[in-house]
């Protein structure tokens, strides 16, 4: 097996098992309790940025995708650089709450499902650069 085929095979099993925390954030849209009166943008405009982190996320896995496909002819070292930006986009999203806000994922299964993903993340774009 070639680095790159490892490389698919970790972001596609940390991208595959991310679908899950990703269901979760397009459940809340539909979440009556995600609506809130109050809000000065509208009641609605929490559930707007779960539909805004839905398609960034949509995007980053499409721009990963795109990538991985390219032939070893393709294959430069800005397109590793674009890679590994945007995975740590995509995973970075998991955690970023902890430091700003001091909150994060609610659940012990979710904070697992963050780990598993991000270490397959992190471990996919290490493991494609030799192919860069």
């Amino acid at each position: 097996m070639q680095t790159i085929d490892v490389a698919r095979l970790l972001l596609g099993l940390a991208f595959l098992v991310s679908l899950i925390s990703l269901y979760q954030t397009l459940s809340h849209v539909w979440d009556a309790d995600y609506y809130f009166e109050s809000l000065p943008d509208g009641p609605q405009h929490a559930r707007f940025h779960f539909l805004r982190e839905a398609m960034g996320d949509v995007g980053a896995i499409a721009i990963v995708a795109i990538i991985l496909a390219q032939p070893a002819a393709n294959r430069a070292p800005i397109l590793w650089w674009i890679l590994a930006v945007t995975v740590a986009k995509y995973f970075g999203a998991f955690w970023i709450g902890y430091p700003i806000l001091g909150v994060g994922a609610p659940r012990g299964p979710a904070q697992i499902v963050h780990a598993v993903i991000t270490a397959l993340g992190i471990a996919g774009v290490t493991v494609a650069r030799g192919a860069f």
